[in-house]
């Protein structure tokens, strides 16, 4: 089975089928080769194993989202966006399963987990009713939502310390084998957000059985701060980056270049 590959850059965000065909032919002039291995080696560079999965990739949408049940002014601000109603964050809840199918977990532990992924949605769901702030992305293919994003800012009667004013937490939720294409744009808006309300730090927290995600991070120059065991018994680890952001928001530039 063929493996993912590593992206050598980032997709345009203005991509579309058409522009990629466009894109290709020119490849092939340039390089002397047939369209069809044009095709397969433009696919190879945007990360993707083959055209099929790169043209699907141009197709997916990325956009804001918002909760339904919010006041007129929240509405207002996030005019365009999707609305997450019953439907989405039934998908939502199975997109956060699967990306931690690789996590090995014992049969046993299933019901809890399945607990833990309905405590996550709730508390994304309630978190702007706390007085936060937050910001979510959602990615479309068609009709089916195959990638989230958050940044939140805890209200000050969250916050543990003084300092943690300008921090924001964020949650790039995507399939395991899109964390190096799709969750590479996803953080890229969250990139921008964040630049764009002069934070000062970001951070994530995972379990610290994800290794994947935790490698992920890592390569995007988040650093391991913290792990710890919480009261339950999970292992938990902390990643972080301070601002300008540069490593995040660095595919959204390219992308720009790329597109214009």
């Amino acid at each position: 089975m063929p493996t993912r590959q590593v992206p050598s850059r980032s997709l345009p965000t203005k991509a579309s089928e058409e522009y990629l065909r466009k894109e290709a032919k020119r490849f092939a002039q340039q390089s002397g080769l047939n369209l069809v291995a044009a095709q397969r080696a433009l696919a190879h560079e945007y990360g993707h194993r083959n055209w099929a999965e790169l043209i699907a990739a141009a197709k997916t949408v990325l956009r804001p989202a918002h909760v339904r049940d919010r006041s007129r002014r929240h509405r207002a601000e996030s005019s365009g966006a999707l609305e997450l109603r019953d439907k989405e964050w039934a998908a939502l809840r199975n997109l956060a399963e699967a990306s931690l199918k690789e996590m090995k977990v014992a049969p046993g532990l299933k019901e809890w987990l399945d607990n833990r992924n309905q405590q996550w949605l709730d508390n994304r769901k309630s978190f702007l009713e706390a007085g936060g702030s937050q910001q979510q992305f959602v990615a479309t293919s068609g009709d089916q939502i195959i990638g989230y994003a958050a940044a939140e800012h805890p209200p000050a009667w969250m916050r543990n310390k003084p300092n943690s004013e300008g921090e924001y937490r964020l949650f790039v939720v995507v399939e395991p084998s899109a964390r190096k294409t799709l969750g590479t744009r996803l953080l890229g808006l969250l990139g921008k957000y964040m630049v764009d309300r002069g934070a000062r730090r970001a951070w994530v927290q995972e379990y610290e059985a994800d290794k994947g995600l935790a490698s992920f991070l890592e390569q995007k120059g988040f650093v391991k701060r913290i792990s710890f065991t919480a009261e339950n018994g999970d292992r938990i680890v902390r990643h972080s980056m301070d601002a300008p952001f540069e490593r995040l928001i660095g595919s959204a530039r390219e992308a720009a270049t790329n597109a214009s």
